[in-house]
């Protein structure tokens, strides 16, 4: 059975950070050792201290009492830990509450947290804009990033954008998340991030410094567009600064130019040892694909069965939906483990409802079939369908079969027909067989020898079914049905020709 590899083109690998003030915002609000707006507060540094020492009860004591004389980034210190539960049980409206008081007191990080909380609640995002307008104009760069991304994302981006560019060119300049706003400055230019028009070159020159500065999206970002222009050696170099710099992503793509040989020689042993680097720092894709250098005894190393499984269990632990797959791909066929039907059809399970079309055409088939799973021809057309929706050839397949079969609901011929004629069209040998047994029955409309003859014997080299089907129908048709089918068979676009508007 196919195990599936994670190894395909870098310049597919790229997914952009979305535009997108809760998500970029809400990262700035993680809890750390240390409450990193208060550093340059020398009156609370016992209360940092105390952060430092996870010691959150005695923190909190000493924010409490600095707040309760009215300082403001002590007020700020409390809304942090309600919001994080830290030393205290977590609480939205406490954590609200204090930021909206050390806000009015004038401080800027509290006006920017208090504004993510309230946009984030329908009927507060007016005011939330209000709060981050003014942390913003205070000169927060986090503020104006963030009213940058609240305008590219609503309603009236095309309109406001100049406003959206004049947040994020404000956002460049102040001294906070500097890189971050230069990528982010550097896509709103230019998303291809390949142009060459004047604008595309200013953005080209922010994407630069903010991946000069180590701002690993901006790394990914630029490896990529430097490939895309056919920069291959750049982009390498690009990519080895950023696995010096730790990112486990341009670790697991320089692995994958290693291995592909695509803009630098190939070089198995180096794609080994990056791929083994990125995997063993937690990187799924790099997980799965060790797995699958293992599994088929590539990539400079010995066929390992077990430790396969050992790499795909990981990626699937990990969350990757092809991992899981794979996982229940290893556990179903007892490859490098003991076989084990139920535990595979979990991991399909999983990888299913993350929306992976083959684990939900494999579920599919399991359900149907009853194997590893309480056989459930509803579940199993459900699943089916699931994939097919997603143009994945084998589950369209078996789907339209269900249907014309009247399998785990009422039997749909119109439906069957129209995904088997979307793969006939491509040639496919299963679904040429599978039309031409409902031509032939009269299910699909009038019965039609002559037709279910020709896409039985187009199919007859790769289906041996359909090679029996076309024999026994040669036996039986007349003359004149065999020179129809023949002549459908030199041409199979006459077979089902578009239709005209008359």
């Amino acid at each position: 059975m196919r195990i599936l590899s994670t190894c395909f083109p870098v310049g597919l690998l790229l997914a952009f950070l979305p535009l997108s003030a809760a998500t970029v915002t809400a990262a700035t609000l993680l809890p750390s050792s240390e409450i990193p707006e208060l550093r340059e507060s020398a009156d609370l540094s016992d209360g940092q201290e105390a952060m430092r020492r996870k010691d959150y009860p005695a923190a909190l004591l000493i924010f409490t009492r600095k707040a309760d004389s009215g300082n403001a980034a002590a007020l700020f210190a409390l809304g942090y830990m309600h919001q994080h539960g830290l030393g205290v049980d977590a609480s939205a409206m406490a954590s609200e509450t204090f930021y909206r008081q050390a806000a009015k007191l004038g401080n800027v990080a509290a006006m920017h947290n208090l504004a993510v909380l309230l946009v984030a609640r329908p009927g507060s995002v007016a005011e939330g804009t209000e709060w981050l307008t003014k942390a913003a104009e205070k000169g927060s760069g986090r503020a104006a990033l963030a009213m940058g991304r609240l305008i590219t994302d609503g309603p009236n981006a095309k309109t406001q954008a100049a406003d959206a560019e004049s947040w994020f060119r404000k956002a460049v300049q102040a001294p906070e998340l500097k890189e971050e706003a230069a990528f982010t400055l550097a896509v709103f230019l230019d998303p291809t991030l390949t142009g060459t028009d004047a604008r595309s070159k200013e953005g080209r020159k922010f994407l630069e410094s903010s991946a000069e500065a180590g701002y690993q999206p901006a790394v990914l970002a630029l490896s990529d567009a430097l490939l895309r222009t056919k920069e291959g050696a750049r982009a390498v170099e690009v990519l080895k600064k950023g696995d010096a710099a730790g990112s486990t992503e341009a670790t697991f793509r320089l692995a994958s130019l290693n291995f592909e040989g695509r803009v630098i020689p190939a070089n198995p042993v180096e794609a080994l040892r990056l791929y083994t680097k990125a995997a063993e720092a937690g990187h799924p894709a790099a997980c799965n694909q060790l797995a699958s250098l293992y599994q088929a005894g590539k990539g400079g190393v010995a066929a390992d069965p077990v430790k396969a499984w050992e790499w795909f269990l990981k990626a699937a632990t990990l969350g990757l939906p092809m991992g899981q797959f794979n996982a229940g791909v290893c556990l179903e066929d007892g490859l490098g483990v003991a076989k084990n039907p139920a535990g595979a059809c979990q991991w399909y399970c999983q990888s299913a409802l993350s929306g992976y079309a083959p684990a939900q055409n494999r579920l599919g088939l399991r359900y149907q079939e009853g194997q590893g799973v309480l056989k459930d021809p509803v579940a199993a057309r459900a699943w089916l369908r699931e994939a097919a929706m997603q143009g994945f050839e084998a589950a369209m397949l078996n789907y339209a079969s269900m249907l014309a079969g009247g399998q785990g609901g009422p039997r749909d011929i119109p439906n069957a027909v129209t995904l088997y004629k979307s793969l006939a069209g491509k040639n496919h040998p299963d679904a040429l067989h599978g039309l031409g047994l409902l031509m032939e029955s009269g299910l699909a409309g009038p019965a039609d020898p002559p037709r279910a003859l020709a896409l039985q014997q187009l199919a007859a080299d790769r289906n041996p079914a359909a090679k029996a089907r076309a024999e026994a129908l040669l036996k039986v048709l007349s003359p004149e049905d065999k020179t129809k089918a023949a002549a459908y068979v030199k041409d199979p676009r006459t077979l089902f020709p578009a239709k005209t508007e008359g």
